[in-house]
C-alpha cells in the first residue's frame, strides 16, 4: 500500500436501501483501475459513506498493494503464503513450493515488482537451474517441473487476485531429464525377507512389530507411526489404517487425520503379528501407567511413542532402519521399499491384484500394475510355463 495516499472509493445506489461500495486499490499494467467492492443494505446516504470509509480503512489494514508497487518476495509472504497456501494447500506442498521459491526464484527476482515480471525472466531461471548442494550431475525434469509448479502458483494468484493483469507464466518447456540415474534398488525377494526376519529376533519386540507390520500390511512409514491401539482388531486379526504422522519443521510430530490417499484401510495380518502386537501393547500400557501421561497426546495411545505418549518422528523410522541393516549386513534398501517388498511377496504368491491394491491402498488399480509391472511380467513368464508338460 502507498502510505503516502489514501485509498479513495466511490458509492452507487442500486435500489432502496442497497448500495455498492467502490474502493481503487490500484491500476494495473494498462492503466486501468483495480478495484475492490463491496454490497451493503443501509437506511441512508450518510450510512453508506459511512459504510464506505469503514471498508476503506478495512483494505488499508489488510495491507492492500497498488499491483505495479509490490515486490514478489513481499507478494509470496505476505499474500500467497498466509491467504493461500496455509489454508489451500497440504504441509508438504507447501514446504516444497516455498524451498522452490526461496532457493530458485527469490534470489534472481525476489526484489523485482511482481507486474515487472516477464516471460523470459521464468524461461531464464528454469534453463539455468543448477544443483544446490553443488555436486556434479544434471537436475532431474521432476526437480525443474516442481520449480515451475510453485511460480506457477504464485502467478495464478497474483492474476486471480488482480495484483496483475497478465500472468508471465505461459507454456514454458522445462526441458529434458538431465540427471543420469543410478540402477532402482529392487524390494527384497523371498528369500531376503526371510532373512529380514530372521535378524528381527535379535532386535527388541517393539521393533520387531514395526518391521513386522510393514512388511505384512504394506502400510507407508507415516501411517505405521499414526497407529493406535484402536487400529487393532483382535478378533478379526485385522489393522487399520486412517489417519498418518507428518514430520513438521521446528514442531516434529504432527498427526493428520487422513491418510496420504484420502483413503481408510482394513489389513488383514497373520496370528503371529496380532500376538506380538499384544505383548508390545500390554508393555506400553504398563509404561502409561508408570509415567501417568498428561499432555496434548494423553488422548491418543500410539503403538510407538517416547514416554510421554508422543508418536515417533517418521524420519527415525528411516535413521533405525538403516543402521539395522548395516549392523546385520542386509542389503540396502529404504524403509519404504518394505512396501514394495511386501507387494512383490504378494505377487509371487499368485494374490489377485485387486487385493493387493486395497491392502497399500492405491485409489486405482491401473497404479498397481504400473508400479509392480516388472513382476508381472516374471509372474506372466512362470504362468506359461505351466503348460509346458502339455507339450
Amino acid at each position: 500500500m502507498d502510505k503516502k495516499r489514501r485509498l479513495n472509493g466511490s458509492i452507487k445506489e442500486l435500489a432502496d436501501d442497497h448500495y455498492k461500495l467502490y474502493v481503487t486499490v490500484g491500476y494495473n499494467q494498462k492503466g486501468n483501475p483495480v478495484r475492490r467492492t463491496k454490497s451493503i443494505r443501509v437506511k441512508s446516504e450518510r450510512q453508506a459513506e459511512k459504510a464506505l470509509r469503514d471498508f476503506i480503512v478495512e483494505l488499508e489494514g489488510s495491507n492492500y498493494y497498488k499491483p505495479t508497487k509490490i515486490k514478489l518476495d513481499d507478494f509470496i509472504y505476505n499474500e500467497w503464503l498466509p491467504k493461500y497456501a496455509e489454508k489451500k494447500m497440504e504441509y508438504k506442498t507447501i514446504t516444497l513450493y516455498l524451498h522452490m521459491l526461496e532457493n530458485r526464484f527469490l534470489p534472481v527476482i525476489g526484489g523485482m515488482m511482481v507486474a515487472d515480471i516477464k516471460t523470459m525472466h521464468i524461461v531464464n531461471i528454469i534453463n539455468n537451474l543448477k544443483r544446490i548442494d553443488g555436486k556434479e550431475g544434471g537436475l532431474s525434469r521432476k526437480t525443474k517441473k516442481n520449480a515451475l509448479l510453485s511460480i506457477t502458483s504464485v502467478f495464478n494468484l497474483a492474476t486471480e487476485w488482480q495484483f496483475i493483469d497478465a500472468n508471465p507464466i505461459k507454456k514454458i518447456d522445462v526441458g529434458p531429464d538431465e540427471r543420469v540415474y543410478s540402477k532402482k534398488t529392487e524390494p527384497y525377494n523371498t528369500h531376503e525377507i526371510g532373512l529380514l526376519f530372521e535378524a528381527l529376533k535379535k532386535e527388541p519386540l517393539e521393533y520387531q512389530v514395526i518391521v513386522s507390520i510393514a512388511v505384512t500390511t504394506g502400510g507407508r512409514e507415516g501411517e505405521i507411526a499414526a497407529l493406535e491401539d484402536k487400529h487393532i482388531d483382535f478378533s478379526k486379526n485385522t489393522i487399520t489404517f486412517e489417519q498418518m504422522i507428518i514430520d513438521k519443521s521446528k514442531i516434529g510430530s504432527t498427526l493428520q487425520n487422513y491418510t496420504k490417499t484420502k483413503t481408510v484401510k482394513e489389513v488383514s495380518v497373520p496370528d503371529g503379528l496380532m500376538v506380538m502386537i499384544k505383548r508390545h501393547m500390554f508393555n506400553k500400557r504398563a509404561d502409561r501407567d508408570f509415567v501417568g501421561i498428561d499432555n496434548e497426546w494423553s488422548k491418543h495411545k500410539f503403538l510407538f511413542s517416547n514416554v510421554e505418549g508422543k508418536p515417533k518422528r517418521v524420519s527415525s523410522f528411516y535413521q533405525r532402519w538403516n543402521r539395522f541393516i548395516k549392523r546385520h549386513d542386509l542389503r540396502y534398501i529404504t524403509f519404504h521399499d518394505l512396501r514394495h517388498s511386501s507387494a512383490t511377496w504378494l505377487l509371487h504368491q499368485g494374490v489377485n491384484m485387486k487385493v493387493i491394491q486395497e491392502r497399500l491402498g492405491h485409489k486405482k488399480i491401473g497404479t498397481t500394475m504400473d508400479i509392480y509391472a516388472h513382476v508381472l511380467k516374471e509372474a506372466d513368464q512362470g504362468a506359461g510355463d505351466t503348460f509346458k508338460n502339455l507339450f
